[in-house]
């Protein structure tokens, strides 16, 4: 997948789309795409459609502009991975949004077509994965009819990142993933983000006894904003609940929910996320970085970090 970074214009990102199986058009103030005449971004976008059945985008790109994005997803499983980057907000459908931040990713199963659009500033940069599959395309009738299952009703759901799995991803990017080396590592990332898609769809139905209502789902979404904009903070989950104006016991239930996560394993992440950032874009040192986020110990910090990433915080310096 990887590639030489190079302009990409609002044409390209709708040629992309196009046979990647999406409708897109890139919007700006004045009117539709074709009145963009420099480049919307800079950057990479490798497109792969896998022996196994599923379609695969990788893309690295930083916005050389404000820029303003929609599209439209026919019938199909999604998976929206960003690895590296700035959060990225999207709406799905008329009215629901969501943040995507680094290091996470979300589920959209689409029971029919639905509505995606992206607003992107300038200088925002992600690196990301986009998977998509359906089941006609799929080579394994019993993985075909699990993702059958999940196309009956339009839903969103976050997915867990495992270290190795995320290590795996961004192999991708690397000089050496070409050719047949780089379609087996594509198989197998897919593969695997396509079986913790299955397996939390499969959690979702255990769980839809006690669906979160539109209400709660944003008191939720308001914790984890504040989550990842403190991440330094000594949160409680009792000064949490107080926040979204719910109990304790009801936090701790929905949270997961509607995010995959526990509250706190949430926090986790989002703080060793942030370092990884603070390292790699800001210059931090590993100390600023354990302070920055948190951690009272930097043997804490670098034990967690490596158990996430599957490095130590001083080999991102180096990257």
């Amino acid at each position: 997948m990887a590639a030489e970074n190079d302009a990409v214009s609002a044409t390209d990102m709708a040629e992309a789309a196009r046979r990647f199986g999406y409708q897109y058009t890139a919007l700006s103030p004045d009117g539709p795409s074709a009145t963009y005449a420099p480049p919307l971004f800079e950057g990479l976008v490798g497109l792969q459609s896998l022996p196994c059945g599923i379609s695969l985008c990788a893309s690295d790109l930083t916005s050389l502009q404000d820029s303003q994005h929609d599209g439209r997803v026919s019938r199909s499983l999604n998976i929206a991975v960003l690895l590296d980057g700035d959060p990225a907000d999207c709406a799905f459908g008329s009215r629901d949004r969501l943040a995507i931040n680094p290091g996470s990713a979300v589920m959209v199963s689409v029971a029919d077509g639905m509505r995606l659009g992206a607003r992107i500033r300038t200088g925002q940069r992600s690196r990301s994965l986009l998977i998509r599959t359906r089941p006609q395309d799929l080579m394994d009738d019993d993985v075909a009819d699990r993702v059958e299952a999940l196309l009956r009703s339009t839903a969103m759901l976050s997915l867990p990142i495992t270290p190795a799995t995320a290590q795996l991803a961004r192999e991708l990017f690397e000089p050496t993933a070409v050719g047949g080396i780089g379609r087996l590592l594509s198989e197998s990332c897919a593969l695997q983000f396509l079986a913790r898609a299955l397996i939390a769809g499969d959690a979702g139905k255990e769980e839809s006894s006690g669906p979160v209502s539109k209400r709660d789902r944003a008191k939720i979404l308001r914790i984890r904003d504040r989550l990842v904009a403190e991440p330094e903070s000594d949160h409680s989950l009792s000064d949490l609940a107080r926040e979204a104006g719910l109990s304790v016991s009801a936090l701790k239930a929905k949270f997961p929910l509607v995010l995959g996560q526990p509250v706190f394993a949430f926090l986790r992440d989002a703080r060793l996320q942030r370092a990884r950032d603070g390292i790699a874009f800001e210059g931090w040192t590993i100390s600023q970085a354990a302070y920055s986020v948190g951690y009272r110990h930097q043997s804490n910090f670098s034990s967690a970090f490596r158990r996430k990433f599957g490095i130590a915080p001083s080999e991102v310096r180096r990257l």
